[in-house]
């Protein structure tokens, strides 16, 4: 096995995170994070990785110990690279014996269950956050009914399943029954910086009066842009400019069809951005039009900015926090008609930038840390 660094601890790992790499994705965002928080409690935390690399890399705390799964023979899909780090995932828990093993995202629990299983220390717990529902009805019949059938078969065995939305927690109680004591409720740290009033002049106050949209996210087809683009083609007769956030293989794609629908020069792709808040300090508007989201980090970090949100109605969490109309509005998922009028009536509409301020400390990195201590420390 090869180690980033030989580790200093002298006493068990309190929590042993795994990530596939530090890439670029919310999951991983998320997991740096909550290292970095837990750390900085004084928790020994290491992170579990295939390959140690991605631009997150630089984000985490120096107190955090890295231990590496993979090797320059570790290439191909990550499902398969995932698959052939199991035996040494495996070897890790029996060599370290963390006190528990935290599957960060959903795409990682049966790798994480299969490490644990083999290691057999039982006095490692296995902990498990789901980030997106089980249960999705884009998938076909038969991916759906094996989804249903693996999870049935290995949530049984988890000691704790930490979940991030309403629906999340409903899930979990059809599989382990309802109320069970290991299902725990928790915000994600999805803010790290200060959340606090910002003055910026209104729109007809600046020099550029353009109305800024700003979205952030990869360049695939779970974002699903083009339903944005369509929306914004039948809004010309406003005065608004949206710069993007996010690089991703559907790129060419995309700046195609901003080209065919005529807004390619009110359509600014930036890029992969490492910290997006300058980008958020700026903007009038977020806009989000994912076909589906388990929680979307970027809307409560828009809110932390005071900015209103047009979203598609992708994600039980989404709706939880947009249904009233308080911070934004909803449209159907793919609906772009829908979603051209809730932007439309948003860019002339008033909010209340310090209500949606105060709603994003939940989801800060202090809050958070503060919630997942409480759960954890009945696990170490």
């Amino acid at each position: 096995m090869n180690a980033s660094k030989p580790s200093t601890a002298t006493s068990r790992p309190d929590v042993a995170i795994l990530l596939f790499d530090f890439d670029t994705g919310g999951v991983m965002r998320v997991a740096v994070h909550l290292a970095n928080g837990l750390a900085k409690a004084g928790l020994n935390i290491h992170m579990v990785v295939v390959h140690k690399q991605g631009a997150l890399l630089d984000m985490l705390d120096e107190q955090v110990h890295v231990e590496v799964l993979g090797d320059e023979g570790f290439t191909g899909k990550r499902s398969k690279q995932l698959v052939r780090a199991i035996p040494r995932l495996a070897s890790y828990v029996k060599r370290v014996r963390p006190k528990t093993l935290f599957a960060s995202g959903n795409h990682l629990f049966h790798y994480s269950w299969a490490g644990h299983a083999f290691a057999r220390c039982k006095d490692v717990k296995l902990l498990f956050k789901l980030t997106n529902p089980i249960r999705q009805e884009k998938r076909g019949f038969f991916e759906r009914l094996l989804r249903r059938v693996a999870y049935g078969l290995f949530l049984p065995s988890t000691d704790c399943v930490f979940t991030i939305a309403s629906d999340g927690t409903s899930e979990m109680y059809d599989f382990l029954g309802q109320n069970d004591k290991r299902v725990h409720f928790v915000h994600s740290p999805w803010i790290e910086h200060d959340c606090e009033p910002r003055i910026k002049a209104p729109v007809e106050q600046r020099e550029d009066k353009r109305v800024r949209l700003l979205a952030v996210g990869r360049l695939m087809p779970q974002k699903d842009y083009p339903t944005l683009f369509r929306a914004l083609a039948q809004l010309m007769h406003r005065d608004w400019v949206l710069n993007i956030l996010g690089n991703g293989d559907k790129e060419a794609e995309l700046r195609a069809l901003v080209d065919e629908l005529g807004i390619s020069d009110r359509i600014h792709f930036e890029g992969f951005v490492l910290d997006p808040l300058p980008w958020y300090s700026q903007a009038d508007v977020f806009v989000i039009s994912s076909i589906y989201e388990g929680g979307p980090a970027v809307i409560p970090e828009a809110m932390s900015f005071g900015l209103p949100v047009v979203a598609t109605a992708c994600s039980q969490l989404t709706v939880d926090i947009l249904e009233d109309g308080t911070f934004g509005r909803l449209a159907p998922v793919s609906d772009h008609d829908a979603f051209a009028k809730a932007l439309d009536e948003t860019m002339q509409s008033e909010w209340d930038s310090a209500a949606a301020i105060a709603y994003a400390k939940q989801y800060s990195l202090e809050n958070s840390t503060k919630e997942h201590l409480e759960v954890l420390r009945s696990y170490l």
